[in-house]
């Protein structure tokens, strides 16, 4: 089902709204940077195509889709994708139908640009900046773990490979899951950069995981370097971009 739009005047937010199973479907967007061009429904997924019509790089972009839900969506955590959105350029976003809300309204709440700086609500742009605070600090102490990995790889044999991988997953699962730098849990900068310590912490866990099953299948020494090579390259890329503040 396509949206029905309505325009406003400009001194408003822009509003779009699109009636789905008896229900209504209202995306409020007050960002100057981001047009809505359309909504799309099917199931319980909404389908938003946007567009970037500011003149900058938007690297990242915080909407919800509930009164307590929020999503963000930041190309910094991205191995592959440099941009999230370069000017002129257009995405499909699919959001969740919140189940038990037959009104649903999803917000566009910010915008993060290369250049570090942002629109949109104040509290929202300090959590994206936040997040990626915790999570480039957790990924400084997993940087050596990839490292030690690729060095056994490429000179040791398949079970010293074996047991670095446990030792690694065993320092892996104990990374802090709180900010280092004595931030007071009362502060509203707290939850945001732990978020981001979690994240990356759970993601390096996983990846050893993955590394584990995948040598005790039979995968070759050389498959396993080249694995573990990708692993650490994508992993430095991350890395830099969040050290960059972009």
């Amino acid at each position: 089902m396509k949206s029905l739009v309505l325009f406003l005047p400009s001194a408003f937010p822009l509003l779009q709204t699109v009636l789905m199973a008896e229900a209504q479907v209202v995306v409020e967007n007050q960002l100057q940077a981001v047009e809505v061009l359309s909504i799309e429904t099917g199931g319980q997924v909404i389908q938003l195509t946007i567009r970037n019509v500011s003149p900058r790089n938007i690297m990242a972009i915080d909407f919800a889709n509930s009164e307590s839900s929020t999503l963000t969506i930041d190309s910094d955590f991205s191995a592959t994708d440099d941009v999230l959105l370069i000017p002129g350029a257009s995405k499909v976003m699919n959001v969740d139908v919140v189940p038990g809300q037959p009104n649903s309204k999803i917000g566009f709440l910010a915008v993060v640009f290369d250049d570090g700086t942002g629109e949109g609500v104040p509290a929202r742009l300090d959590i994206i900046k936040n997040t990626r605070l915790g999570h480039r600090d957790q990924l400084r102490r997993i940087a050596s773990f990839w490292s030690s990995l690729l060095t056994t790889a490429q000179t040791g044999d398949e079970s010293s490979l074996n047991e670095l991988l446990a030792t690694v997953l065993a320092e892996a699962s104990a990374l802090p899951e709180v900010p280092a730098d004595g931030i007071a849990t009362t502060n509203h900068n707290y939850p945001a950069q732990q978020m981001g310590l979690i994240a990356a912490k759970h993601e390096a866990v996983r990846e050893i995981q993955n590394l584990q099953q995948r040598l005790a299948t039979g995968l070759s020494k050389e498959a396993m370097e080249l694995l573990i090579r990708a692993f650490k390259d994508q992993h430095h890329k991350v890395l830099a971009k969040l050290e960059k503040g972009g």
